[in-house]
């Protein structure tokens, strides 16, 4: 086991234990998310139509955003893992209380309510690991393992999803949530076992910014840069589409499964196969389209891929009305949109960030998650209910709008695509970006640093050499010939030394 992890998956030997132990928190955060997600809809579909989930959409958005700064404030009162443990026991409290509601007879007002259950479970628990994460690992650790650690949360996707059929047959859907609460009841466990193992890593206590960062950062003057626009723009047709995709799902699967338990059911096996994509994309597909075609491709893969069934879903829909095969096109557009959107997708809008200024990415990126995505749910609510309840529009013609979103998304994308290279080659010139922070993990960031390399500018020149001695280390023998020729002396000299350290 210890020499696959080593070999196959770059960990060290010093790393395996905390590897280890991060991947089986996930594991069981996994197994949380997974249980409620296939109770809650099922539980949901059967009381109201899916034309109600918009509303939801909305409450989503405010209650998500509500918590969230809740927790922040939570932080000024505990220390970093006292905050992690308040967290953690939240959410093994959430789906119980949940369950005691359905039990006791809490009725509609209780269902209704499920769906911002799983929102809330997913978000919250997703940004308590991740933050946790982030301080047991530095950057280059991060891009060599982060991969490895979240493989957890689809793995234990896949085992469960095979289970409910069976889970639900022998205990019910509702029961599905006490299962959900002893997975976070064992993600709670294991916290502490990692903050009693990692506590002085965990509660270090982060140096005040400096006058320099507080005045990069400060304000409003993000809104006036169009390339950080553009990644808005990026987040809010994403989300966008994933609610319209979302709420096209569940219309045809309310039709297409009657009862709780063939929902339920259906959702299980649904969940694994989801599992299994996402799990391939994040090993093998996003690495591959990267490295081999670019930031480029990758961000229009999500976005044309789901133009395409789309598409088919309009056109057999507007002439033939094939309920079943709606169903599936509905259930392969799901498959397709969470499976990219947190693998492939996920990483290029990662390596979005990389031309920013350090102080300025993370507040940037706090932004975009917490209030430019937010923004986004409710505002697909909104149109939702617009489309839903006044328009009286059936899931065709909702699919009609989708394609509009999808346009507008491919738009975005081939301004971003042109704009992040523009950008990051302004960035090399000025030698504004740290060489261990840069992720050369992507064809289009290394033909820069090859074109930077050719830069008459000295300084250029030698920075993005720097750049790809640290990150890409097999890449600088190639570059070494061309650099031999530079029209500068200290370049050339620099060269020399670089080729007698290579032998």
């Amino acid at each position: 086991m210890r020499e696959f992890l080593r070999r196959y998956l770059g960990t060290r030997p010093d790393e395996e234990r905390l590897v280890f132990l991060l991947f089986a928190e996930l594991f069981l955060l996994g197994i949380g998310f997974n249980f409620i997600e296939t109770a809650v809809f099922p539980l949901f579909l059967s009381e109201f139509s899916a034309a109600t989930l918009p509303y939801l959409y909305i409450a989503n958005a405010l209650v998500v955003a509500l918590l969230t700064s809740l927790y922040s404030r939570l932080g000024r009162r505990l220390s970093f893992t006292g905050q992690l443990v308040v967290l953690q026991g939240f959410m093994m409290l959430l789906p119980f209380a949940y369950w005691l509601g359905l039990t006791l007879g809490g009725g509609r007002a209780v269902v209704l309510a499920l769906p911002v259950l799983f929102q809330v479970a997913v978000n919250m628990g997703q940004i308590g690991f991740w933050t946790m994460t982030a301080r047991l690992f530095n950057l280059r650790q991060s891009k060599r393992l982060f991969g490895v650690i979240g493989a957890g949360l689809w793995v234990a996707i896949v085992l469960t999803g095979f289970l409910i059929p069976l889970i639900v047959r022998l205990l019910g859907t509702v029961n599905l949530l006490l299962i959900s609460t002893a997975g976070m009841a064992g993600a709670l466990a294991l916290l502490v076992v990692i903050i009693r193992r990692y506590r002085t890593e965990l509660d270090v206590i982060s140096e005040p910014a400096t006058a320099a960062a507080k005045k990069e950062t400060g304000g409003l003057a993000f809104l006036r840069n169009p390339y950080i626009l553009l990644m808005f723009g990026l987040t809010i047709v994403a989300w966008l589409s994933f609610y319209f995709v979302d709420n096209i799902f569940f219309t045809t699967a309310g039709a297409q499964f009657p009862t709780q338990e063939e929902l339920a059911s259906f959702m299980g096996l649904y969940l694994a196969a989801l599992g299994i994509f996402t799990l391939f994309n994040n090993l093998f597909l996003a690495g591959f389209v990267l490295n081999r075609l670019g930031v480029r491709v990758a961000l229009a893969l999500l976005p044309a891929s789901l133009f395409v069934v789309t598409l088919f879903f309009s056109l057999f829909g507007t002439l033939w009305g094939l309920i079943p095969l709606l169903f599936w096109l509905a259930t392969l557009n799901r498959v397709l949109d969470l499976g990219l959107l947190f693998s492939v997708d996920q990483s290029a809008q990662t390596i979005l960030y990389q031309p920013l200024p350090a102080a300025e990415r993370t507040r940037i990126q706090t932004i975009d998650n917490g209030i430019v995505r937010m923004t986004a749910v409710g505002l697909a609510g909104g149109l939702l209910i617009l489309l839903n309840r006044v328009l009286a529009a059936d899931v065709v013609q909702m699919s009609y709008v989708l394609l509009a979103v999808l346009i507008v998304w491919l738009a975005v994308v081939w301004l971003t695509a042109h704009a992040y290279p523009q950008r990051l080659a302004a960035v090399l010139r000025r030698r504004q970006l740290s060489g261990v922070t840069l992720s050369v993990d992507d064809v289009d960031t290394v033909n820069l640093l090859r074109d930077t390399l050719r830069s008459s500018r000295p300084g250029s020149a030698l920075y993005a050499l720097d750049i790809l001695a640290r990150n890409r280390p097999e890449l600088v023998g190639e570059a070494l010939p061309g650099l031999l020729r530079h029209p500068s002396p200290l370049v050339r000299l620099v060269a020399l030394r670089n080729v007698e350290k290579l032998g």
